[in-house]
């Protein structure tokens, strides 16, 4: 019981109180909401005159009990689904937050939810799709479930199948997310900030397409296990998700140079950026590019590979 607890408890330190504090301190082009938010909250949560450092759980107690013996525990934040657990928080002493389908867009259900909750005094965050990045690209259940992929590894092979599978599903979510975040933005009178909590490994190039709009981020981390207890992973999951921030860490100078040498196989040969428009014609047996932060560059000597990679069409590479 007390493993789940921690466990649980980290969820919520990682989700509202790490990323919260990393991204809402950001600079970049944020909505006048998202502005007004972050000079609020700054990763704490406000009641009765306090400031409060946000300790969670996904699981609201049942009874009122034990809610009332997590709350004397030092537990001020639970998931609840509505008005009725709203209360229940806000009798023990407590705050909620509630969870908000958004991928179906701006619509009367959505509107019908928000209206029913928008002036409760223990609600303080809205929290959008779990996961929603991983469950249309790294989930076990494209394979196991849906049978999208017909391996469990065709993300992380990056195939053809499951690219376009997540740019065609991007290009559904995301719009809707939008209308619906905007939604709750004129709804809300309170102005309380939209979190969406991903997988660690989510894809941040999709998470990037919405968190401008949105004003807390994070991801689950399961550091307390019974076989293990790696508590320090969190320090590195965090790292990683500083990098979505708002556009703070998007530096797209190529300004790191790049010298390959020993090539002089191909010396008068023009060689091609794959899945770009770079060429060069290679001259004592070396070539100079530039790069940006983390990018990666693959040349050959032709296109064929490129084309027979996007056709899903493996025969024959192996002559190349």
């Amino acid at each position: 019981m007390i493993n789940r607890i921690i466990r649980y408890a980290f969820i919520i330190f990682l989700a509202l109180f790490i990323s919260c504090r990393q991204n809402l301190s950001q600079s970049g082009k944020l909505s006048d909401s998202a502005k007004t938010n972050a000079a609020k909250a700054r990763g704490f949560l406000h009641k009765d005159g306090q400031t409060l450092f946000p300790i969670g759980f996904y699981e609201l107690p049942r009874d009122d009990a034990e809610l009332q013996r997590y709350v004397r525990s030092g537990v001020n934040l639970f998931r609840c689904s509505g008005k009725a657990d709203l209360d229940r928080v806000a009798a023990a002493g407590a705050l909620g937050w509630v969870p908000l389908g958004l991928t179906a867009g701006e619509n009367e259900e959505l509107k019908s939810k928000i209206a029913s909750i928008a002036d409760h005094p223990a609600l303080v965050v809205w929290e959008g799709p779990d996961e929603i990045v991983h469950s249309f690209t790294r989930w076990s259940g494209l394979y196991r479930t849906l049978h999208v992929y017909k391996s469990r590894d065709e993300w992380e092979q990056q195939k053809p199948n499951a690219i376009a599978y997540s740019e065609k599903k991007a290009r559904e979510i995301m719009p809707a997310m939008h209308k619906a975040i905007k939604m709750i933005r004129r709804m809300d009178s309170r102005n309380r900030p939209v979190w969406i909590n991903e997988a660690t490994n989510s894809d941040l190039k999709f998470v990037r397409q919405y968190v401008d709009a949105i004003d807390i981020t994070g991801a689950d981390s399961y550091p307390v296990k019974e076989s293990e207890r790696d508590v320090a992973v969190i320090g590195d999951i965090t790292e990683r998700w500083e990098k979505v921030g708002r556009n703070q860490n998007e530096d797209r100078r190529p300004h790191l140079g790049i010298e390959i040498t020993g090539i002089d196989d191909l010396n008068g040969r023009d060689l091609q950026l794959l899945y770009g428009d770079e060429k060069f014609h290679v001259e004592r047996g070396k070539l100079i590019t530039r790069l940006t932060p983390l990018q990666v560059k693959v040349f050959a000597t032709g296109r064929q590979w490129q084309s027979q990679q996007l056709k899903g069409d493996l025969k024959g590479l192996q002559d190349l």
